[in-house]
Formats: C-alpha cells, structure tokens, sequence
C-alpha cells in the first residue's frame, strides 16, 4: 500500500481534531510524490502524537446504603475504563449530594449538579481496575434525612476528560436516609426534694454523644404519682430540670428518655426512675400579689381588676402550691373587708365586680392562699374612683396614693425596670420625739426579688403622701407643747404641723394640707424616702422654704447629682406662682417647671428650645398672683 493510502488509512481511525491538524500534512506529502520518480527512493519517517479525547465511561450502578454507623452512607459501584468502554482505569471520583432530587429539577441533571446547595462530598484520587467494586462512605450527616447522589469520574489526560453522570442521574437517583440509630436510655438520674420544688439531675448523654444522640435534639421528662401511669411534663435540652407544680403530702417517680431531632424524632426507652415525697409545707404564706391595677369600664359601671402570679412564699421559696387568689372589697380605705370574688391561680389573672358601680367609691385588694390555708397580706389597693388610684398602705399610720396618670411606673410592662414595684412604709417611733410627730422610711422594692430600687420615682408630682399624725392634744402634753398651743386642736395643726422630707443632706420642709378632722397631713410628690411630722410654724404668707442645691451652683449633666435647681415653697393663701429664668443681660432663657412635690419649681438648665445652655450666672424670678402679690429674685450659677 502506498505511503498516501496508509495515512488516509490512519486518518480514518482518529478523531475529526486529528485529521484538521493533520490535514495540511497530507497536502506536503502528495506534493513530494508528483516530482517522485518510480526510480526515485523516498523515506519518511512519521511520528503523530494522537491527544486523548475520549471520557470514561458514565458509571451505571451507582447504589446508596445506610451503614450501622449513626449519620452514614456507603456508596458502591463498579470502577468504569478510562476511554468509554475500553481502556486502563480512571484517575479518580468526584461524588456530589443534596438533600433534594434531580427531578424535583424537572429532571435537569446538570442544574442539579451546579446548584448552589448541592454539596461536593468527596473527591477520590485513586480508582481500582476496571470491573472491580469500589466503595466510598459519608459521615457526620444528618440522621433521617434522605439524601441524592451523583458521581462522575476522570482520566489521566490533560486536561483531565469527565465522564458523564451517572447513568442513575437520569432515572431512578441513588438515594438512601443516612442512618438513625435510637437513643440509649438516659443514665446517672437522681433527685433532690425541698418544700416545694423537686429537681432532678442526670448524665450528659450529647456531649460527648453517646450511642443514638448525634442527632440529639431534647430528654422529655415523665411523671408519676403512682409509679405505673407515666405522663410527659416537660422537655430540657439541659442535664437538669425543675418542677415546681408538685403538691404537699404527694409522692411523685419521674424517668426521662431521649430524643432525637426531625425527621424521624427517635426516643429512647424510659430511664430508671427515682422518686420523692413532698412533705407537708409549713405556715408560711405566699407572697402577696403585686402589680394590682384597676381598670373602669367605658360606662364607668363595672372595675375590672388584675394582678401579676405570685411565685413565691414570703420566704422567697417557690410557691408551688397556690389554691386561688382572693378579691377583698370595702366601702373605705381603712373599713371592713369582705371576700368579693375567687380566681383559680391557673385562670387569667383578672377579676370583674359583678355589681353596678357607677357613682359608688370601693377599695379592693388581692391576696394569695395555698394549699395549707396560708394567706398573704395586703400589699396593693386600688379603688374605683375616677382616678382609679393605686394605692399602698400601713394602715391607720401613712398611705401612698397614686392616680392612674402616675402609676404606670409600678407595673413591669410599663416601668423600665421589666419588674412590678411595691412600696414599702416602715414606721420609725424610735424617732417620733422632740417635736417630731411621725417618722417613715417610704422604699421602693423590686416585687419579685424584694430589691432595693434607689433611683425609684413617681412620674410627675401627683402621688399623694398622706400621713396620720394622731392625737395631738395627747402628744403635746407629753412632750410639754402648752405654750405652742392657742385655739383648737384643729386650728393649731394647720398652722403648726409640717412634713418635711429628707433629700439625703438636707430636710427640706414641704409643709402639705392639714385635714384635722382626718388628723391627716397630705403632700403630693414623686419622692420616696424618709419622710416626717414635725411641729414647725407655719408662714402665713408665701414664702421659699428650701432652694437646693443651697449654694446654688448646678451641674446639669444627667450625673444624679445636682442636675438641676428646685425651689420649694409656701404658698399658705394658694396664689398663682410662676418661675423664670433670665440670663445676666435681662434675656428670657426658660420658665420653671413643677419640681419633685408639689410646691416647688425647677429649672434643668436648658432654654425654652430644650437646649442646654453655657456655665454662668443666671436669674430666676418667682411671681405670685391672686390672693397676695409678691415678685421674688435671685441668683443662681450653672458650673461646666
């Protein structure tokens, strides 16, 4: 065969990218036998580097099985040959899987392959021969969950050629769920019983994980009160749990089982179970209920009262064996009470007066009672006045009553602090001498915690401090006050008696309205604090009580401390007061607003915009109209 025939021949049998290449090759050649001669002796030698073009072949058996081992899938299939169908072995494996199928693509194999949540599982480097087993294993996935494979394999060219997908790709996906084994039972169960709140403890199954607990997603906690009937209570991804709805006189078996996350939600069998009884609970009461408010109906004909549950004894224990909440009513503030109405502490906490209320004043309040009988005290009372006021009291000695326009700051949805204030008033006759009459430390206290709250104050000066100063007559002649004393007892408390409050320096008189029929002395302010009934004359004109700080000079920079200028006063003839401030040329910055009580300006040290204004020396100007006319000046300096 001659030279020009045998390369056609070869030509024939490689790839059309071949022959291209080759093409102008064959042209040389014929161009060298036309000026050939048959004497003429012609050797070539022909070297053709043929490139690899072809892909392995697809693999067709690609098969998914779930292995012993929690969260694992083995992967099979039969190693293809490197050039379709003939060949040596592949260089090595590329895996993919996803949790969704190619046909939930509308069976678009490659937009499987390609999306951003299919996730490339493994690439294998090796490969065994053609026709023998080859076998791949994924751990760590997700136990339950179904998950889609995919497989292609390359060759030794360069570049390297892919096979196409497997052939399963197109049809009927290698699938399988990765393994869930169930959990092993809980271990280690113990129990602890106090008065009444039972806890239990046991062994960390889930970290380490222990056999079935990869998937680990809560233990379910059982209860019993006779050790056969088993009721699910609660569930904890913690190694302890708390349950405080347990009764006196009770004896109660708890076990606990594991679980595993979706989709399957595997459990374990119950654990042992350990068991404890609940002793009869002493005579100590529940705390009383906090954050009790009163709401009227639009009509103003029927008060609906709530309150906040109560979770402790007054000996800060869980109260885990409340009966019910009880609703006292009473024509007056210091009157008789009676039981009105009962809620189960399981209800809603809200009460509603069955009667007709409309025009008629009642006092309420709300206390807790357990199992035993232990009741709690008054804390709270509200009436269904217009104000619909909330009130404390240490009755018949001193109340604190605030309207529905100030009393937001003692419920936890509407204070900043998140937690139900009560306020507590503590008589102090150690220090009821020499001219002092009452003495009380007003606190406030966080509800749940009994906390301290020292920053406490009421919104504007509409809370009303009302005092009872007794039997003065008694008290006048015991502490030898007969000279003081001209006209009638009524008379005299009004132009003798005074309350002064304690501002943590200074007592800062306040005078307040004497009720001498009521033997009360009444003062409206947002302080809390130490507060007292003293014998002190009283000016029958207007005059400035008390100016803080007492030099005057002010810091406004939100410190707590001197941030402002209050001038509290007398005004005995009720005149009409005004404050304004002047810079030193005369200039009007602001006009005074109402301080902390009730008689009483102050001045922040900004200028009617709301802006602050520079250190220096200012003007404040106090007018009185009406009954008494009077215009009193004065200076004060703000230090920067």
């Amino acid at each position: 065969m001659s030279v020009q025939n045998k390369l056609v021949s070869i030509l024939n049998r490689i790839s059309s990218t071949v022959t291209i290449l080759l093409y102008a090759f064959i042209i040389v050649i014929n161009s060298i036998f036309a000026y050939a001669t048959q004497e003429d002796t012609l050797s070539i030698n022909i070297t053709i580097i043929i490139p690899d073009c072809t892909a392995p072949m697809a693999i067709t058996d690609l098969n998914a099985v779930m292995k012993t081992t929690e969260g694992a899938i083995e992967l099979n299939w039969t190693a293809p040959t490197e050039d379709g169908t003939v060949g040596n072995k592949v260089s090595g494996y590329i895996v993919k899987y996803a949790t969704f199928s190619v046909n939930s693509l509308g069976g678009n194999t490659t937009s499987w392959w390609n999306n951003v949540n299919t996730i490339t599982g493994l690439i294998i480097n090796t490969a065994n021969v053609p026709g023998t087993k080859e076998t791949a294993t994924f751990a760590g996935l997700d136990p339950g969950v179904l998950y889609y494979f995919s497989i292609r394999s390359w060759d030794d060219a360069i570049p390297p050629n892919y096979s196409d997908y497997d052939i399963k790709s197109y049809s009927v996906q290698a699938s399988t769920y990765a393994t869930d084994i169930v959990p092993v039972e809980p271990t280690g169960l113990k129990i602890n019983v106090s008065t009444a709140t039972v806890t239990i403890n046991w062994n960390n199954m889930h970290s380490p994980p222990q056999l079935g607990y990869l998937d680990f997603d809560y233990y379910k906690i059982y209860r019993s009160t006779n050790g056969i009937d088993y009721i699910a209570i609660a569930t904890t991804t913690e190694t302890n749990y708390s349950d405080v709805t347990v009764v006196e006189r009770t004896t109660y078996y708890y076990c606990i089982t594991g679980v595993d996350k979706p989709p399957l939600c595997l459990e374990s069998v119950y654990s042992e179970y350990v068991t404890g009884y609940i002793e009869p609970s002493d005579k100590i009461p529940p705390e009383s209920p906090a954050g009790v408010k009163a709401t009227l109906s639009s009509d103003r004909r029927n008060i609906t009262i709530t309150w906040s549950k109560t979770t402790k004894n007054i000996d800060g224990t869980p109260c885990s064996d409340l009966f019910e909440y009880r609703i006292y009513r009473s024509n007056t503030l210091d009157g008789t009470y009676s039981i009105c109405g009962t809620v189960n502490p399981n209800k809603d906490l809200l009460w509603t007066d069955p009667e007709d209320i409309y025009g008629k004043i009642y006092y309420y309040y709300v206390t807790a009672i357990d199992t035993s009988g232990n009741e709690s005290k008054p804390l709270m009372y509200v009436d269904s006045s217009y104000d619909t006021n909330t009130i404390f009291a240490s009755l018949p000695d001193c109340s604190i009553i605030t309207p529905n326009t100030a009393n937001y700051m003692l419920y936890h949805n509407t204070n900043k602090y998140g937690k139900d204030i009560k306020i507590e008033i503590v008589r102090n006759e150690n220090e009821e001498s020499n001219g002092t009459l009452r003495s009380f430390d007003i606190i406030a206290k966080s509800a749940d915690s009994n906390e301290i709250i020292n920053d406490f104050v009421f919104d504007k000066s509409l809370t009303k401090i009302v005092i009872s100063y007794g039997d003065i007559t008694t008290y006048i002649q015991q502490n030898r006050f007969y000279n003081s004393m001209s006209g009638s007892e009524e008379e005299w408390a009004a132009k003798n008696l005074a309350v002064f409050w304690f501002n943590g320096i200074d007592w800062i008189k306040l005078d307040g309205d004497v009720d001498p029929y009521h033997k009360i002395i009444i003062v409206n302010s947002q302080r809390i604090g130490k507060y007292m009934v003293k014998i002190s004359i009283r000016s029958d004109t207007f005059v400035i009580n008390d100016i803080q700080p007492h030099d005057k000079i002010f810091t406004p920079n939100n410190d707590g401390w001197n941030d402002y200028l209050e001038i509290v006063y007398a005004n005995p003839k009720d005149g009409l007061v005004y404050g304004k401030i002047y810079d030193i040329r005369g200039a009007l910055v602001s006009d005074m607003t109402k301080g902390s009580v009730n008689n009483s300006l102050k001045w922040d040290g900004k200028d009617k915009n709301g802006n602050s204004v520079p250190g220096g020396v200012y003007i404040y100007q106090i007018e009185i109209t009406g009954p008494e006319s009077k215009i009193i000046n004065g200076t004060c300096i703000i230090a920067k």
